[in-house]
């Protein structure tokens, strides 16, 4: 099975994403798309495209049940104190991520510890 059809972890992702934005501002990047030709759309590469998508996709990836309602997926709301939401948008702004991609992968580093 190829990393693509692995399900990805957050850290995985991140070194992804890194990657992909590494290239994408190389000279690599232009280089690449010289030869390149569009392909028709057609059922197989909406179907390629969705789930290469959904690799690269940050956040944690939909709830098998809800795949079919747009990746929906469940939704945990909570109160913090304003010091902590202050160093929770510290940390977003440091590393150019949303609020809850950074909760979200706190979450996950604490309860894969517990």
């Amino acid at each position: 099975m190829s990393k693509v059809e692995q399900k990805m972890t957050p850290q995985d992702i991140e070194e992804l994403s890194e990657k992909m934005a590494d290239w994408a501002e190389s000279d690599d990047f232009f280089e690449a798309f010289k030869g390149a030709r569009v392909r028709a759309r057609d059922e197989k590469t909406v179907e390629e495209m969705n789930r290469l998508l959904e690799t690269i996709r940050p956040g944690r990836p939909a709830h098998q049940v809800e795949q079919n309602r747009a990746g929906a997926s469940p939704t945990v709301q909570f109160r913090i104190p304003p010091e902590i939401e202050e160093l929770l948008e510290r940390r977003a702004a440091k590393e150019d991520k949303s609020k809850s991609e950074v909760a979200r992968q706190a979450l996950i580093q604490y309860l894969a510890t517990a």
